[in-house]
Parts: C-alpha cells; structure tokens; sequence
C-alpha cells in the first residue's frame, strides 16, 4: 500500500467517524435542537475530560517505569518514547475531536476557524 491510498483510506475513515460521532452525541443529547452555548459547553467539557485522560496516561506510565526499574532495573521501551507514543494517539484524537466539533459548529452557523 502506497503511503498516498494509506493517507486516502485514513482521511476516509476519520470522515466517517466524524459523522458516526456527531450522530451519536446529537442522539444522546437531551436538547435535539441545542443553542450554540449548549454546545460550546459540552465542547468545552469534552476537552476538559480528554486533556485529564491524557495526563492519567502519561502518569501511569510514569508511575509503571518507576515500579519497573524499582523491581528489575529493565528498561524494554524508555518511558520518554513510550509517552511520545501515547501523546501521538491523544493528539490524532484531538484531531477527530477538533474536526467532528467545528462540524457540529457549522450546522449552527458558527466558524471558529
């Protein structure tokens, strides 16, 4: 597979989980019609619960190395790589977030740019 069908393939699925994700948040809302501030909040919150997530990721392996090296002073993975690695998931998803929410703001008439 050629990096340029991977990327065309990527950009296809993050579509559909866009819109898988906003379906979903739209259905689960209790408001089908929220007003702009409704909305912002929610954003705001669900940014709010994503950056805690990612920092209970890196202290756990924070936490996990220094046990690690505690016990058998093995180092298979550096913890400096595999917390890039993790914040390199968090930040794809920040994309999807970012991505499904300006979405969710364009059907409301909003541009945040």
């Amino acid at each position: 597979m050629t990096r340029e069908s991977f990327n065309q393939l990527f950009n296809e699925y993050r579509q559909q989980v866009v819109e898988a994700s906003t379906a979903a948040v739209q259905a689960n809302s209790p408001n089908k019609n929220p007003d702009w501030l409704t909305v912002l909040q929610r954003h705001v919150q669900e940014w709010k619960q994503h950056y805690g997530s990612e920092s209970q990721a890196i202290q756990a392996i924070k936490t996990r190395h220094m046990y690690s090296q505690f016990v058998n002073s093995d180092k298979s993975i550096g913890v400096e790589q595999e917390i890039s690695e993790v914040t390199k998931l968090f930040q794809l998803k920040r994309e999807t977030i970012w991505i499904r929410q300006q979405h969710e703001l364009s059907k409301l008439g909003i541009s945040m740019g």
